[in-house]
């Protein structure tokens, strides 16, 4: 009587309550077997979960194909899916696939991940008898993470080039299954965003290092001067799940911001003609002044006669 079930047993034996717990539910299927048709994209095989006990962890877009046995005689078979709220301002509703019978007994159809939530099985007796349910058994949507990107400086020998010159940008793309496409990007004193393409990198691409030839001759002259440049990569996430994307197709990520200065070789050499100019002008107006200015000391024509005596010569 001292321990505090005892106490809980009373009671219940006074008010006749059954406090038993339920009996799990009979299972609906004799075998299960799941096979996960991964999205093309990611690149993977197909994986077959023979009789799952846990919770089905995929990419959002992956087609579950579903085969069972029913452990008695049914008329039809259903599949529900149930998601999750989760970010989306109101829950779906529940999504229902019809299995089909085929010749061997099987049922066989499937339905997509999208996003996560539960599933079971719902089974209509051949009776006529109330539909037989099985256990939820989750789902999990496996993460597809942003991409990564890394510029690298410039060389000091490529510091501050001119116009009319090239420069080469090294950069480094990671994501964990696949890079889709890369720009340049770049602003002048505007703000205003180019856009160049930096290339394609191969298909599926994991890691990517790129090499990019930026020809500064082909900038508009008002976009010369002092710029600000980046790199933008994306992934090949099509967006398969119930939350869109931000801004499909794929997600972006940005190198870090580096700054260049370019030289303009056009008005470097116009300021050196005018420099010269200017030097020429004042070297003349020097030698000019030179010219109409007596120098110190000098005498004049008629003071630098030589002096005759006057006297006359000794007669002989």
């Amino acid at each position: 009587a001292g321990y505090p079930e005892f106490g809980r047993g009373v009671q219940w034996l006074l008010a006749a309550e059954d406090a038993r717990p339920p009996a799990p539910p009979e299972p609906v299927w004799s075998s299960l077997a799941l096979t996960l048709r991964y999205p093309t994209y990611s690149g993977r095989a197909p994986r077959q979960l023979v009789n799952p006990s846990g919770a089905v962890r995929a990419l959002a877009g992956t087609d579950v194909d579903v085969e069972l046995a029913v452990r008695r005689p049914a008329r039809a078979v259903q599949v529900i899916v149930v998601h999750d709220q989760g970010d989306l301002p109101s829950p779906p509703p529940p999504e229902r696939s019809d299995l089909s019978q085929g010749t061997d007994g099987l049922w066989r159809g499937g339905f997509r991940m999208r996003g996560p939530g539960s599933w079971h099985v719902l089974a209509e007796s051949d009776d006529g008898g109330s539909p037989r349910r099985s256990a939820p058994m989750a789902l999990e949507i496996e993460g597809d993470e942003a991409p990564e990107v890394e510029l690298l400086p410039l060389p000091r020998t490529q510091a501050e080039p001119s116009e009319l010159d090239r420069v080469e940008l090294r950069f480094k793309a990671r994501d964990d299954f696949g890079i889709a496409s890369a720009v340049l990007v770049f602003e002048g004193p505007d703000k205003k965003e180019v856009r160049l393409d930096a290339g394609a990198p191969p298909p599926r691409a994991r890691a990517w290092q790129h090499r990019y030839a930026w020809d500064l001759s082909s900038l508009p002259m008002q976009d010369r001067g002092q710029l600000t440049y980046w790199i933008e990569v994306r992934d090949n996430d099509p967006g398969l799940g119930l939350v869109a994307l931000p801004d499909p197709p794929g997600k972006p990520a940005r190198s870090a911001k580096m700054t260049l200065k370019i030289r303009d070789q056009e008005t470097e050499h116009a300021e050196n003609l005018e420099s010269l100019a200017a030097l020429r002008d004042a070297a003349v107006d020097l030698l000019a002044r030179r010219m109409l200015t007596e120098e110190p000391g000098l005498a004049r024509p008629e003071e630098a006669r030589p002096v005759v005596d006057a006297k006359p010569a000794p007669e002989a």
